[in-house]
């Protein structure tokens, strides 16, 4: 079994990426369920590749402290109880094939958990074919800010916040009022578009403005004098959308000077994927990449490829509370 424990950074902004088919799960979560989602996208971060080797993937259990699930200040530990609780009787289909043929898989989105009467651990169990759904981005993935998502206060806010960061690039998206619906499981509630639109959609536009990165006006679609779909204008914080651009500026500029000087191949790269795509590590990896070569020029090194992956790793690996049991 893989273990993490995880402890939040509250030093920087974390940028998640998340496989799309995450992103459009069409299951109803409570804002706590969303949080504890959140927290295990958040803790896999580091195994995130764009190609999973299914036979490399384990059983993995995650271990929190329950504060993390929280908003700060917020002491409610009934709800992480509840949440845990009702994310483990969500069942995902996955298909998956063995050595007796291709199946289809039922399972839970959660295992099993354990919750420490002490109010301060949470560890949760997640099966191994659902970890290789939290993590397998070979169908497109959503890049959005964790602490943002993790915030706010409704799940509808939660919900098309993700969303809207897959669809930020497109800038405008026509979403049927029908789809609009199913996302956010109003097929039954609010069947006036004026009531649906002061309930769920101003609310909803209002909590984004004031705390996202990105957020969305509407126009109305009719048919006639039938509302039948919105125009969403995705909008983006100048300052926020060029700061993703630098980044990934950076981290393409890194992995071509590793492909270049030291002809790394996809294995490795995806091993260093975690230094290579965090942000505040960009140009301390740069100057290792620059002595490294200095180095390897004057040296016999043996394995170049297995040199400069361990050494970048060496450096600048955090997670040093991983283990495997």
């Amino acid at each position: 079994m893989f273990i993490h424990i995880h402890f939040l950074d509250m030093s920087k902004e974390l940028t998640i990426r998340q496989p799309y088919r995450i992103t459009t799960m069409r299951y109803k979560f409570s804002v706590t369920e969303m949080r504890i989602l959140f927290r295990i996208i958040e803790s896999l971060q580091p195994q995130m590749v764009d190609k999973v080797q299914k036979s490399d993937l384990e059983e993995t259990k995650l271990v929190f402290r329950t504060k993390d699930l929280l908003r700060v200040g917020d002491q409610n530990h009934t709800r992480v109880k509840e949440a845990l609780s009702d994310l483990t009787k969500k069942t995902i289909e996955i298909q998956g094939e063995n050595k007796n043929g291709k199946f289809i898989q039922y399972t839970g989105l959660i295992m099993k958990s354990r919750y420490f009467q002490n109010n301060e651990r949470v560890e949760v169990v997640i099966d191994s074919l659902v970890v290789q759904e939290f993590l397998d981005m070979a169908k497109g993935f959503t890049r959005y800010l964790i602490d943002i998502a993790f915030n706010f206060e409704s799940e509808y806010t939660m919900k098309f916040y993700q969303l809207i960061n897959h669809w930020k690039d497109i800038k405008v998206k026509y979403l049927p009022l029908q789809e609009f619906r199913e996302w956010l499981h109003l097929e039954e509630k609010y069947p006036k578009v004026k009531e649906l639109n002061r309930r769920v959609l101003e609310p909803m536009k209002k909590e984004l403005k004031e705390k996202g990165d990105v957020w969305f006006d509407h126009k109305n679609k009719k048919e006639g004098r039938q509302i039948v779909g919105f125009y969403l204008h995705i909008k983006q914080r100048k300052e926020e959308a060029e700061k993703i651009q630098q980044n990934e500026y950076m981290e393409r500029q890194i992995v071509t000077l590793l492909k270049t000087y030291f002809y790394l191949e996809r294995e490795h790269l995806d091993n260093l994927k975690r230094i290579t795509g965090d942000n505040s590590l960009h140009k301390r990896v740069l100057l290792k990449i620059q002595n490294l070569y200095e180095h390897i020029k004057t040296k016999k090194i043996n394995g170049v490829q297995a040199y400069v992956t361990k050494s970048i790793l060496n450096e600048f690996e955090k997670n040093k509370w991983k283990e495997k049991n």
